[in-house]
């Protein structure tokens, strides 16, 4: 007899387990009480005696069932090798700097995939076939990365900005939910825009940060101004982080500046609650960490642990080169670990509590980072690895224990400032790896794992720019 547990890992009878050979024994002895009752004198009133004996004994089968699949700790199959197939590439008409969106947009099971594009226009891509389901024209470069606003299960609304001076609300069908006046946002766009909850109903509203150097929120479901942050300064580049700092129901705001600036920004009004200077001009995004820290580096390479309540620099470490991309935090069976993509084509792997280096990968070419990673734990060891592109045209995967390639960088043919995002977008139940690229084409990769497949079907795992969640942390 075979055992099938539930992570499909055959056991045979004469398995060493204790545990099933209790199953067997229990098992047989089972069947051998069936047996017998069947063999004698048939009356009308069965023996409660056997009866009961039967029961006692299918109970402990049950028991001992439970026990085995649900108690019992298996650990699960590592995989063993990681090769990379390109599925697909759709040609845009100019270069990609965004980083695309995942989500089943049109309701059909299978997970779409949204790009701006430097030529003006937002891309919905079918992700099983990789052909254009729409595109929406703006009319100006979009450099920006678009966000999906759901407002229900069935309803999502892409929310794309750019140098237009707008931004948009896009439905499924390629309509116009709402845009915003010239009065409102006089300003191009180059910061991706994120989602927070501000006025309380029910629908996530956008905090976005300008060329002119203010922060703006709109209401997510009409595109109404709420506020406009009075005295930042810079062309932001840098992606705002909801947290909170002053403990009110709404989350504020931390983003770095190319001034040499860092600000905390009260989510509910938009005023100012803190700011603090630093060495260099930061346009990598700040990094959560916990209630009371963040991380971000700046352009002279150094980063910096801030408390979140008065934006002061609690320590922080020079890298040796600048910092441009935004730093992931992974997670090594439990223990956190800051991982920092640098210009010179190095990543530094830094514990978040002493700041002391843990490991450091080398392309061994100066190949620039100015993407950001994607996470995940792609060879099954309990440790977060990770997934970046770089601006000499390299897919890099990469052990998050000790820095080392998983596999030979697969060399695209184009730069890439695109960051990647990671979904099943085939429904085939393999990791697929999505960015764009600077000679505008949007490349879909499938990571191939053996002996077993490694997400679910039709799965998220990193499926939009930075990760950035609806909500706050």
């Amino acid at each position: 007899m075979k055992l099938v547990n539930k992570n499909n890992m055959t056991l045979s009878e004469n398995n060493e387990d204790p545990i099933c050979n209790d199953l067997t024994e229990i098992v047989k002895e089972f069947k051998k009480s069936i047996i017998t009752e069947e063999t004698e004198e048939k009356s009308p009133v069965k023996s409660p005696i056997i009866c009961k004996k039967n029961l006692i004994t299918l109970l402990m089968i049950l028991l001992s069932i439970f026990a085995f699949f649900g108690f019992k700790k298996i650990k699960p199959v590592r995989v063993t090798n990681l090769t990379i197939d390109k599925l697909w590439q759709y040609k845009t008409l100019s270069a990609i700097f965004s980083t695309p969106a995942i989500a089943d947009i049109n309701n059909d099971n299978v997970n779409d995939v949204l790009i701006n594009s430097t030529d003006g226009k937002l891309y919905s891509i079918d992700g099983k076939k990789g052909e254009r389901l729409f595109f929406f024209e703006t009319g100006k470069p979009i450099l920006s990365s678009p966000v999906v606003l759901e407002r229900s299960e069935k309803e999502k609304w892409i929310i794309l900005a750019g140098k237009g001076k707008k931004i948009y609300a896009i439905n499924k069908d390629n309509r116009c939910m709402w845009a915003t006046i010239r009065q409102n946002l006089d300003s191009p766009v180059i910061s991706t825009p994120v989602l927070s909850m501000i006025n309380n109903d029910g629908i996530p509203d956008i905090i976005i940060a300008a060329t002119d150097g203010k922060i703006y929120a709109f209401d997510g479901d009409r595109g109404w101004l709420i506020w406009k942050s009075g005295d930042t300064v810079g062309e932001f580049f840098s992606t705002p982080l909801p947290i909170k700092i002053n403990n009110d129901e709404v989350a504020d705001i931390i983003i770095g500046s190319p001034e040499n600036k860092i600000y905390g920004i009260d989510g509910k009004t938009g005023l100012k609650i803190w700011e603090r200077s630093v060495y260099g001009p930061v346009n990598s995004s700040p990094v959560y960490f916990n209630d009371k820290i963040i991380f971000i580096g700046d352009e002279k390479g150094i980063l910096y642990k801030i408390n979140i309540e008065t934006g002061n620099a609690l320590s922080q470490i020079s890298l040796g080169a600048p910092i441009i991309s935004t730093p992931a935090m992974i997670n090594i069976q439990g223990k956190p670990l800051l991982t920092v993509p640098l210009k010179d084509g190095t990543i530094k792997a830094v514990n978040p509590k002493d700041l002391n280096i843990t490991w450091e990968f080398d392309t061994k070419y100066q190949d620039p980072f100015l993407a950001s990673p994607a996470v995940f734990d792609l060879n099954r060891d309990g440790a977060e690895d990770i997934v970046i592109t770089s601006r000499n045209g390299y897919l890099y995967l990469i052990n998050g224990k000790n820095g080392r390639n998983l596999m030979k960088p697969y060399f695209t043919g184009s730069s890439i400032s695109s960051s990647p995002v990671l979904a099943d977008i085939n429904n085939d139940g393999f990791l697929d790896v999505v960015f764009g690229s600077e000679s505008g084409y949007l490349f879909a990769f499938t990571i191939k794992t053996v002996p077993d497949k490694i997400i679910e079907q039709n799965k998220i795992v990193y499926g939009t720019f930075l990760n950035r969640k609806n909500e706050s942390h």
